[in-house]
């Protein structure tokens, strides 16, 4: 809270784009293909053909990553059309 000319106050905040508050990117697991594969975790199981609804970056899916994370083992395919989070270990 700042103070008012008024004798009052007012509350304030610091506006910054993410880049601008985070100038160095974080090291570690991150990006699209973690976002999804949590977002897959989340639900337990998904239609393949929902996934794209639930983003609106439709540039997700124009590769080939959910193909890649169910290679990597990060999700897994237990029906045809369908996908889910692997069972834990």
């Amino acid at each position: 809270m700042l103070p008012a000319a008024s004798g009052g106050h007012v509350h304030g905040a610091e506006l910054a784009r993410w880049d601008q508050a985070f100038p160095v990117a974080a090291n570690g697991p991150g990006g699209m293909a973690e976002l999804l594969a949590a977002s897959i975790r989340a639900a337990v199981l998904a239609s393949e053909r929902e996934l794209i609804h639930w983003f609106s970056w439709r540039w997700l899916f124009s590769g080939d990553l959910v193909d890649s994370l169910a290679t990597q083992g990060r999700i897994i395919r237990p029906a045809a059309g369908w996908v889910a989070a692997p069972a834990a270990t």
